[in-house]
């Protein structure tokens, strides 16, 4: 008689199944490409999250290079912007994520979509490193003595 409950199943001997699960219990095709597809979207979120990371490395060290100037820097400076309103740029990684889960469900999804996502994934992740770059530099290298306008006295006329 044979055991088709799986893993442990007596016989009628009392002897034990030595039978992985998975050889006892068939699993149809579509099966193997959900669980596919769950380590994929799995691996989406675990890059956005280290997208989101890097912002908020980025809005850090340019908070943290700004601060270590002696003389701060007008508000419409390119690191102020980044220090100031670098925290919307979280949503661009989650926004990413969004996409790259809904691209992935798709029925007729493929293995170039995979590498489409993935590829964009990265390139989002170099193009948050270059921003970082950008903004600490540009705070680093900002002239640290600043030309000040200097007001004169209106000179008197002499129409009378």
């Amino acid at each position: 008689m044979e055991c088709f409950l799986g893993r442990g199943c007596r016989r009628a001997t009392g002897q034990r199944s030595t039978r992985p699960l998975s050889e006892s219990i068939p699993m149809p095709p579509h099966a193997t490409r959900t669980r596919d597809r769950i380590s994929m979207t799995l691996s989406y979120i675990k890059l956005a999250l280290f997208q989101m990371f890097l912002v908020v490395l980025v809005v850090f060290l340019t908070s943290l290079t700004l601060k270590t100037r002696f003389s701060p820097l007008p508000s419409t400076a390119f690191p102020v912007i980044v220090r100031s309103y670098g925290f919307l740029l979280l949503v661009v990684p989650a926004a990413w994520c969004l996409w790259a889960c809904w691209q992935s469900s798709r029925p007729t999804h493929d293995t170039r979509d995979e590498a489409m996502i993935t590829i964009s994934g990265v390139c989002l992740c170099l193009a948050l490193v270059a921003l970082g770059w950008l903004a600490c530099s540009a705070a680093w290298s900002a002239p640290i003595i600043q030309a000040m306008p200097v007001s004169t006295s209106p000179t008197p006329s002499n129409s009378q």
